[in-house]
């Protein structure tokens, strides 16, 4: 049990990575968006109509595929000014609870967003301003809380089974 989900877990890390580079191509296609738009629209005068809802869909699409990403490398937002005085014992409990509640929560998106994506398919819901089709970045917003809840479940899983592994107290990770 321990080698299938240490195994699954550096499967779901490099997931995590690979959605990592495709959301810094998305990022920079947002910055081309952006400067093509500023330069259409204030040096020519003919501003792009497609461009603000493209650049807010690019937006989710890029902070929802580095969600998982963020919690492999752990740069996510904790607060340290607590838990860094706790024991690391403590620390290593608070660390498996809130991957629980990561789990959880992705979970909660997954599901709420489930029916919205197949309502908007149905239907062939369009952003208002440029008629560019909604589901797919819907989708995506919830592959991202997949992943996430994904990479919370075998790292927790991971904790349970190898309590003395590389997520144990005091280890680096």
């Amino acid at each position: 049990m321990k080698d299938i989900v240490l195994a699954c877990s550096r499967k779901a890390d490099v997931f995590a990575k690979m959605a990592e580079y495709l959301s810094w191509l998305v990022l920079l296609v947002w910055v081309g968006l952006i400067a093509v738009g500023v330069v259409m629209r204030y040096v020519f005068a003919a501003p792009l109509i497609f461009q603000g809802d493209l650049v807010s869909a690019l937006l989710v699409v890029f902070a929802s595929l580095s969600f998982a990403s963020l919690l492999v490398r752990e740069q996510h937002i904790r607060v340290d000014l607590l838990t860094r005085h706790f024991s690391l014992k403590a620390q290593y409990y608070l660390t498996a609870f809130s991957y629980l509640v990561t789990l959880l929560l992705s979970a909660l998106m997954i599901t709420a967003s489930k029916n919205l994506i197949f309502l908007s398919y149905m239907m062939n819901s369009r952003f208002d301003v440029s008629g560019i089709i909604a589901w797919p970045f819907q989708a995506v917003f919830s592959f991202g809380f997949l992943l996430l809840g994904t990479v919370s479940l075998l790292r927790f899983l991971e904790m349970v089974v190898d309590p003395n592994g590389r997520l144990s107290p005091g280890q680096s990770r």
